[in-house]
């Protein structure tokens, strides 16, 4: 005979309409019938399936018992909803199907997608009585694509091929500040360095973080000895 499990929080429990004991269905533990959880929930203890939550204040306006919740929001033409739910709880719709609730304190923030970048602030707050509160002005604009253009390539001879030479090259031309430019070597952002002969590639990376969109270029520096010509 096949035996039945649940997941944590349920039991397995006898069907009511039948005698064998391989008819079974899945009970739902109450765990604000539990006095250590009461104890931690001051204000009201929620039953939830597998779980539960405790009532704060500010979920009841008034004398009201029922705690209010917030609409869904409207997707924006461009962008998509960060949201942070402490303590969110699930509810099944007609079809079974299970969605999130906004219980008041929900905190919705508008992020843009890569190439667009927020003009103007996007930022709610579910309030106890199940309306956004918060500043909606803010949109994603498409932004313009960072540029950026490297030095000319270098090429150098030196005297003393095992000796080092200070190399210095301009900073690359950009649109993105200098902060948001990496180089690899790192010793690119320095502008110079000491180098021993050889042919060393430099690589430039300009990102915007608004737009999350990036440029890159590249430049050689070649030393060569002048004892081998």
């Amino acid at each position: 005979m096949a035996a039945c499990r649940c997941t944590a929080d349920l039991l397995v429990g006898r069907n009511r309409f039948s005698y064998i004991v391989s008819v079974v269905h899945v009970l739902d533990i109450n765990e604000c019938e539990d006095s250590e959880i009461l104890k931690s929930c001051p204000k009201s203890c929620i039953n939830t399936v597998g779980s539960y939550r405790c009532l704060e204040f500010s979920d009841l306006q008034n004398d009201q018992s029922v705690p209010q919740v917030c609409s869904k929001l409207s997707l924006p033409r461009r962008g998509f909803f960060n949201c942070l739910r402490n303590g969110a709880h699930f509810k099944l719709n007609r079809k079974g199907r299970r969605r999130v609730v906004n219980d008041p304190g929900t905190r919705c923030e508008l992020h843009c997608p890569i190439g667009y970048r927020l003009v103007g602030e996007y930022y709610v707050i579910c309030g106890s009585d199940g309306e956004w509160i918060g500043k909606t002005s803010g949109r994603c604009k498409r932004s313009k694509p960072p540029r950026i253009q490297c030095p000319a390539s270098q090429d150098h001879l030196v005297s003393n091929e095992k000796s080092t030479t200070l190399v210095n090259f301009r900073s690359p031309a950009t649109n993105v500040p200098w902060k948001f430019v990496k180089s690899f070597p790192r010793w690119g952002k320095d502008l110079e360095t000491n180098l021993t002969v050889g042919k060393y590639t430099v690589n430039f990376i300009a990102r915007d973080p608004r737009s999350k969109m990036y440029a890159s270029c590249s430049f050689t520096i070649t030393l060569r000895s002048s004892q081998t010509y």
